[in-house]
């Protein structure tokens, strides 16, 4: 059984280290761990090591636990990062998406400001939406956390997106890009409008569809995200 897994600001490096806020809270009175256990940290930036905790003091929020760490190995970034630039859906289902593509190893996150967006994802949602990430970065194993970033405009990210799909009811089957940096755009619940496809279109990026042509905004970033994933363009680390 794999040891339980926290997070460590970075950098992360061997010697003497103290864990305090929510995850020392998490070690000590929701696992119940204390001196002599094995733990594992990672610090988002693909560092990981083993750790054993060495003492805990205080109670509740001020809790702190003294860890001796392990060197740290080192994961190589993904050479193909994947940016899934997203409308974000209503309610709960923007946090399973984040959930689902930190999974699959998609490495940065936009919020799409579009012209039929219903929600508009900034300030305290973008840090729960964050923490959600860390939480799956845990579960999962994984050693980079995804970058999740303020919303943009459509027309702000076209400027500066590099090679791009964007996923639309007509165009070629979508398939794996070349080797490298890729985007992938998604639109709300209305779709992106005829202007914004023309623009995108007009920026270079390519248009594609899914074997279904209509899903909902986090089904279609989530197949985008597994395809990716099964090509080799996308790392779970």
């Amino acid at each position: 059984m794999s040891a339980p897994r926290f997070f460590a600001p970075p950098p992360l490096a061997a010697g003497p280290l103290t864990l305090a806020g929510p995850e020392a809270k998490h070690l000590t009175a929701v696992l119940r761990m204390g001196p002599g256990d094995a733990i594992e940290l990672f610090d988002g930036e693909g560092h990981r090591a083993a750790a054993t905790v060495q003492a805990v003091r205080g109670k509740g929020a001020k809790t702190v636990a003294e860890l001796h760490c392990e060197p740290p190995r080192f994961t190589e970034p993904p050479a193909s990062p994947l940016t899934l630039a997203v409308a974000a859906p209503k309610g709960d289902r923007f946090r399973w998406l984040i959930e689902k593509a930190t999974e699959l190893g998609v490495a940065r996150i936009v919020p799409l400001l579009c012209e039929r967006s219903t929600v508009d994802p900034s300030g305290g949602k973008l840090d729960k939406l964050r923490a959600t990430a860390l939480a799956a970065c845990k579960q999962c194993r994984r050693d980079r956390l995804p970058a999740i970033e303020e919303p943009q405009s459509l027309g702000s990210f076209l400027q500066t997106c590099g090679p791009a799909t964007l996923f639309h009811v007509v165009g070629d089957r979508f398939a794996p890009p070349a080797p490298g940096p890729h985007a992938v755009l998604i639109g709300p619940e209305g779709g992106f409008t005829k202007e914004e496809v023309q623009a995108a279109a007009s920026a270079g990026v390519r248009l594609a569809s899914l074997p279904t042509p209509i899903l909902r905004t986090e089904t279609a970033a989530i197949a985008a995200a597994a395809v990716f994933a099964s090509g080799g363009t996308a790392s779970a680390q």
